[in-house]
């Protein structure tokens, strides 16, 4: 599920699991502080989705699912006897990985949705069965398009989320930036408007947003919190009032007790060993001290420096101030602008990722195409050819590979023919 913002003349693009993030403009990027007004808001959007990865208890479950997708398939291919797969590859039926996903469908809720207008006017929540799992809470949403003047349904999720919490703090730092579709960016807004019958104030909303986060099925958690506040009599004017409140929650997982705060510690070093494992060779061993430092300078951020997304919104004379700093410190693996220029502030290694970001696209989604072709060509020294466009895989046989290649080598696919 990548984050598209298409709601300025700028666009941003964030791939959440894969640390990759893109902004829309021909602008350099190797100093933020010279960037335009609207361009620095765009890379606000985009970095915020960036630290919902590593911030939020949603983000570290995606991780850890979006790994163990590829390893699934990878047993899948090498557990068949024979000497060639096809793709798109299926993930196995009834396995982990495979219940995961079902669930995954759930929590992410609608993603495509044609409509710029619309306000909530009644709320559903429904219980479904996933196979080999508890049930699960759907919330359907109601709308009341106001453009057309008819209704329509919408399923909410972490998408919509994910998006109007990034958008929320944007809004909030940059206040000129342009008004934005109703679907996803006003979703939580209209949500929130329906429950408290009046508009809350942003840093309040985005901490609803941020402790809904901090659950697999953030939707569930933000309709349930914003419920009980309301039930309460509790209309929350600031992030505070939203985060003691929330310390009543206790969330059930592998049968043991959690609060917010114990379960994202929980999943947090399972999380890190995911993604560290994608590297089996010692030839990466750099890159995977990087990702060590980067998820022990997270868990101080988070368990000793009380890391909130709310108080990035309290920075408003210096709106980028707080944002380069933390950019600064923890940096991220690959940036990309319109020029197809890419800056990285990480180990050099962490191109990887989005090598193993377009292995995935081939074996997930039967690309046969590598689109770090541009890359290659303008970045290294490695000579591109028609394989970049068709059939990257069988770059493996050169004699100097390519970043994708590479990821192929070692994860042993070369060892098999693909059948498209």
């Amino acid at each position: 599920m990548d984050l598209d913002s298409k709601k300025t003349s700028i666009w941003g693009k964030y791939t959440p699991s894969f640390f990759m993030l893109h902004v829309g403009t021909k602008e350099p990027l190797d100093d933020l502080n010279k960037l335009s007004e609207e361009a620095q808001a765009t890379f606000v959007h985009e970095f915020i989705h960036f630290l919902q990865d590593l911030f939020t208890t949603y983000g570290l479950i995606n991780i850890i699912h979006t790994v163990d997708v590829v390893r699934e398939i990878s047993v899948e291919i090498f557990g068949n006897k024979n000497d060639s797969f096809s793709i798109p590859c299926s993930i196995p039926p009834k396995s982990i990985a495979w219940t995961n996903s079902e669930l995954f469908r759930l929590y992410s809720g609608s993603q495509d949705v044609e409509r710029n207008s619309g306000a909530v006017f009644a709320i559903e929540i429904n219980e479904l069965e996933i196979p080999e799992n508890d049930t699960n809470i759907e919330i359907i949403l109601k709308l009341q398009d106001l453009e057309f003047d008819d209704e329509y349904d919408i399923k909410f999720g972490s998408f919509c989320i994910l998006e109007g919490m990034a958008y929320l703090i944007e809004k909030e730092l940059f206040p000129s930036t342009p008004k934005p579709d109703f679907f996803p960016y006003k979703i939580v807004e209209s949500v929130a408007e329906h429950i408290f019958k009046e508009k809350i104030v942003t840093e309040a909303l985005i901490a609803i947003c941020e402790v809904s986060l901090d659950l697999f099925n953030p939707s569930e958690r933000f309709v349930d919190l914003c419920k009980k506040m309301m039930k309460s009599e509790i209309i929350p004017k600031t992030s505070d009032e939203v985060f003691e409140f929330a310390k009543q929650y206790r969330i059930l997982f592998n049968r043991i007790e959690y609060n917010n705060q114990e379960l994202y510690l929980e999943l947090f070093e399972d999380s890190k060993k995911s993604i560290i494992n994608y590297y089996t060779s010692d030839e990466f061993i750099p890159m995977k001290e990087w990702l060590d430092s980067l998820f022990e300078k997270v868990r101080v951020y988070r368990e000793k420096n009380n890391f909130s997304f709310a108080n990035l919104v309290k920075w408003k004379k210096h709106p980028m101030e707080k944002i380069i700093s933390l950019f600064d410190d923890l940096g991220i693996p690959l940036m990309t602008n319109d020029e197809n220029l890419y800056w990285s502030t990480a180990h050099e290694q962490a191109i990887s990722l989005n090598a193993i970001s377009e292995v995935y696209k081939v074996l997930l989604k039967g690309h046969t195409h590598c689109e770090m072709k541009e890359y290659c060509k303008n970045f290294t020294d490695i000579k591109t050819d028609e394989f970049c466009d068709n059939r990257p895989w069988e770059r493996v046989t050169h004699d100097e590979l390519c970043p994708f290649a590479t990821i192929w080598k070692m994860w042993h696919l070369h060892e098999k023919e693909i059948r498209q």
